[in-house]
């Protein structure tokens, strides 16, 4: 079984604000003693229920699990970090080193926390008042501006920069602060 996935299973769980601490110690007994395949663990990680499962389940767990991995969903988010965090530590420390060296919303959400919950709730908002900023400085820059060249730019970059607003508190949502 995936050491990793266990491990990554039960950070979650320890994490929970919505499970109390008898619920959690059940949960890591099933994950660390009980569970006797990955795709038990991907169970619980999806659905939060401790199930055991058939070929058919196993299969149906692995292309949920592959869907889940494509997602930009804080979990997965969560997940991925921890299991960098476990593969490479020193690694993953210099790279989050660079990203906050080079970049303000990095260095203020816990640059060498893990992705969890908080910190993409904060790396969101972040991302958010600094495209809006950069919207308002559009406007004042070729508002006096007759050049046509110049507003036309600055309406494309807008629209980028609301698309992305708009994504961006779309995910903040679906972070559980």
């Amino acid at each position: 079984m995936d050491r990793d996935l266990k491990v990554a299973a039960s950070f979650m769980i320890l994490e929970s604000k919505k499970l109390s601490t008898p619920v959690k110690r059940q949960y890591i007994n099933f994950i660390e003693h009980q569970a006797i395949c990955d795709e038990e663990v991907k169970c619980v990680i999806l659905d939060g229920k401790v199930s055991r499962l058939d070929e058919k389940a196993k299969q149906l767990v692995n292309q949920r699990w592959e869907l889940f991995l494509e997602d930009a969903t804080s979990d997965r988010k969560h997940i991925m970090s921890i299991l960098g965090i476990l593969a490479n530590p020193i690694d993953w420390v210099f790279y989050r080193a660079i990203r906050a060296a080079f970049d303000k919303c990095s260095r203020e959400c816990n640059p060498v926390g893990w992705n969890s919950p908080h910190r993409q709730a904060c790396m969101y908002k972040c991302r958010i008042a600094k495209a809006t900023k950069e919207m308002g400085l559009l406007s004042k820059m070729c508002a006096k501006s007759k050049d046509k060249e110049c507003k036309e730019k600055a309406n494309r970059k807008k629209q980028e920069l609301a698309a992305d607003i708009s994504k961006w508190k779309k995910n903040l949502a679906g972070t559980a602060e």
